[in-house]
């Protein structure tokens, strides 16, 4: 995804680095960020998550102020809208998966509807020393246009003041 726009809640900052990810400072959550991006895909089927280490957060992150690094993304909502028209029909999600994930905070649960603060969330801790984590979602129905798209993400971080992604990018399939 090439973010056009990028901003958050709660006083944090976003920056877009130059390899397409999404560092963020300051503030805490709970937290939403939104990514407004155009896509040249006539058919998209899903959305993958990358989140990513980085030097400057806790224990290399990808989490931004939790002493072990871990984050916690309470919902992913994607609206959508072909050619230059504003984003605003939803694409519902229909499955979740991730190449690591905590106990009880399954990928799916990032797209189950919930927002439970302190409960509810994909997050990944536990994982194995530094290294990027991926979460997938498939779309229920393919976003479809000849004249391509615009999205807009809503990535939520409601489950606690500590755990925000520090460092991430997204994709389409």
């Amino acid at each position: 995804v090439d973010p056009q726009e990028i901003s958050s809640t709660a006083s944090n900052k976003l920056a877009l680095r130059s390899d397409g990810s999404i560092t963020a400072s300051e503030g805490k959550s709970p937290s939403d960020y939104l990514v407004l991006a155009a896509s040249p895909l006539t058919n998209i089927t899903g959305v993958m998550l990358e989140v990513l280490p980085d030097e400057s957060l806790p224990q290399f992150g990808p989490g931004r102020h939790s002493k072990d690094g871990n984050f916690v993304l309470s919902q992913l909502e994607l609206k959508w809208a072909a050619g230059t028209n504003a984003p605003d029909t939803i694409a519902k999600f229909a499955d979740a998966r991730a190449d690591f994930s905590q106990t009880e905070h399954s990928a799916a649960q990032a797209i189950d509807g919930k927002v439970e603060n302190g409960k509810n969330g994909w997050a990944i801790g536990g994982a194995p020393g530094i290294q990027r984590h991926t979460a997938t979602f498939k779309l229920e129905t393919p976003i479809a246009s000849t004249d391509g798209v615009k999205l807009r993400f809503k990535l939520q971080q409601q489950f606690g003041e500590d755990y925000l992604l520090g460092r991430f990018r997204l994709y389409l399939t």
